[in-house]
């Protein structure tokens, strides 16, 4: 019971972020992308890359997941604009099983142009990764 505890904890990364709407949106956008990549979700072929932070980063160029992922992105930018979200969840599933496969959590504080905080939940400051 303990191992399979841990095993499942391996699985599960955590990540603070803390910042403007924009910057925090921007950020996932490029997060979702880099998981998706890293971790073989689609095809290799199907990534372009571009220039962002001084670094190469890789998105997706399949108009379907383009298009999934704006959609996400539109909806995100909903809830911090209104200060309703305190964290994203991005799970990758085997798609034989059913079976979580690995979980990414985002805790999120978002911060408005006075520099107050919209969201009232505090942020974890913990970045795990499997060992």
């Amino acid at each position: 019971m303990a191992a399979e505890q841990e095993k499942a904890k391996s699985k599960v990364h955590k990540l603070s972020l803390k910042g403007s709407s924009k910057l925090v949106a921007e950020f996932f956008h490029y997060s979702i992308n880099t998981i998706l990549f890293q971790r073989g979700v689609y095809p290799a072929e199907d990534f372009t890359a571009v220039k962002k932070y001084g670094l190469t980063m890789l998105v997706s160029s399949d108009d379907q997941v383009k298009s999934y992922i704006k959609k996400i992105m539109s909806q995100l930018d909903k809830w911090m604009v209104k200060g309703k979200i305190s964290k994203l969840v991005v799970v990758i599933t085997s798609k034989d099983t059913g079976e979580n496969v690995e979980r990414w959590q985002f805790d999120v504080q978002i911060l408005n142009k006075e520099k107050k905080k919209v969201t009232q939940n505090p942020v974890i400051n913990e970045n795990e990764t499997p060992g």
